[in-house]
């Protein structure tokens, strides 16, 4: 009798305990004379499948993405379970001014999109929710109008939502390349980081229980936007863009980011080999994915004084060559686990 009154306790908690599940999210800016012509797409396709194979991602954050056509042959490659969100419908198709703010309008090219794998978790865009469909009226205007939102769930092996879970937040971001990185006073590249920054915070503030994750090219390297006089001086009031959450593109080497301990993975792909690699990629994220992370993954890498991509042991391609027919950035991948 002693055993059969211990375990019944045991056995009502069950149902309540939360299993954690490890996620997996590619960045990846195509820009490319390939994807932007369509030029030998079919190549572009097998360079693509092998990188996403290489990250084996749940999700897949795009930048500098043309049309559903496009979009369509890559959820094709990805296989029947995949499903997508672009910025496409809501993009801002001209010019806008509002006030003595003038923003400009998307180029086909330049809309961004958010692929995952419906055998793992459910999406929910949140475009209307933040009023991106709905530009006049929008608290969070930026040039272009091409940010992403969505709302993730995970399934279980069912098929079925998790019991009462943790929601996990993406955004998907494509900054401006105006000033080339640099930190100008009220360059649209600043407002649109500050919208970046109120976006997350937003979010945050909805639900803070709640995993929240931004990835892709922000134009802007990992220490300049955790500096603290650099973007003290120009716009914010807080000593850092964002002071709780964690920013970084892959390789971090120590604890002190005073001390310039994360090493910065150079993610641009330089036309020639005597031009500069620059950091521009990211991924920032708050405290429910930093004490949860698993692994952060450079997918491939530039060896031989730049003159070559590796993909894997079998795989390279000239440097020159990536940039003209897959990207003119290199992807980044992270990993961790949510209950």
């Amino acid at each position: 009798m002693e055993k059969k009154f211990f375990l019944v306790p045991f056995l009502l908690l069950i149902p309540l305990l939360s299993f954690a599940v490890q996620i997996k999210i590619m960045s990846f800016n195509v820009c490319s004379a390939v994807t932007w012509k369509n030029e030998s797409f079919q190549e572009w396709l097998q360079v693509f499948s092998k990188i996403k194979m290489k990250s084996n991602a749940d999700i897949i954050l795009l930048q500098e993405v043309k049309g559903d056509v496009f979009l369509e042959q890559i959820k094709n490659k990805l296989g029947g379970n995949w499903r997508y969100f672009s910025t496409h419908s809501y993009s801002l198709k001209e010019k806008k001014i509002f006030g003595d703010e003038n923003f400009s309008k998307c180029n086909e090219n330049l809309n961004n999109a958010i692929f995952y794998n419906t055998e793992k978790l459910s999406g929910k865009d949140l475009a209307q929710r933040f009023n991106f469909t709905d530009f006049e009226n929008s608290k969070y205007k930026h040039d272009k109008n091409n940010m992403q939102v969505v709302e993730f769930t995970v399934r279980n092996e069912n098929n079925n939502t998790i019991n009462k879970p943790k929601k996990l937040y993406v955004v998907n971001v494509h900054l401006p390349s105006d000033e080339n990185g640099r930190m100008i006073p009220n360059s649209k590249h600043l407002k649109y980081l500050l919208t970046v920054k109120i976006v997350l915070t937003t979010i945050s503030q909805l639900s803070r229980e709640s995993a929240v994750i931004a990835g892709g090219d922000f134009n802007y390297g990992t220490l300049i936007l955790q500096s603290d006089s650099l973007v003290r001086d120009l716009w914010l009031p807080e000593a850092k863009f964002l002071p709780n959450w964690t920013v970084d593109n892959g390789k971090i080497i120590g604890n002190s980011l005073d001390e310039k301990y994360i090493q910065e993975i150079c993610t641009t792909v330089p036309r020639k080999i005597t031009n500069i690699s620059y950091p521009m990629d990211h991924f920032i994220y708050n405290d429910n994915i930093k004490n949860k992370i698993i692994e952060k993954m450079q997918l491939v890498t530039m060896r031989d004084n730049q003159k070559f991509i590796h993909i894997d042991s079998r795989t390279r391609i000239f440097c020159e060559e990536w940039h003209r027919t897959v990207s003119d950035h290199l992807p980044i991948s992270i990993s961790f686990e949510i209950n």
